[in-house]
């Protein structure tokens, strides 16, 4: 995911220095894009971290369910 967001940031430089803008045009479209890559990053932290809990979850059940019935066996 890190390689993917660096060659995005790398890729939209790129093409905004190439693009024949004004300065204040120019600062404004690298901070659109700042904007717009932190918030895809913010859902992307919020997805894995919904993932990971609902992995832990899981796994907690999975626990609990075993150490019950071995406890019943005993």
């Amino acid at each position: 995911m890190l390689a993917f967001l660096g060659g995005l940031i790398t890729g939209a430089v790129i093409v905004a220095l190439t693009t024949p803008k004004s300065g204040p045009e120019l600062r404004e479209d690298i901070m659109d894009f700042v904007d717009d890559t932190k918030v895809a990053a913010r859902k992307k932290v919020n997805n894995m971290k919904a993932k990971a809990k609902n992995v832990k979850t899981r796994l907690r059940n999975q626990i609990v369910d075993k150490l019950e019935e071995m406890a019943e066996k005993q």
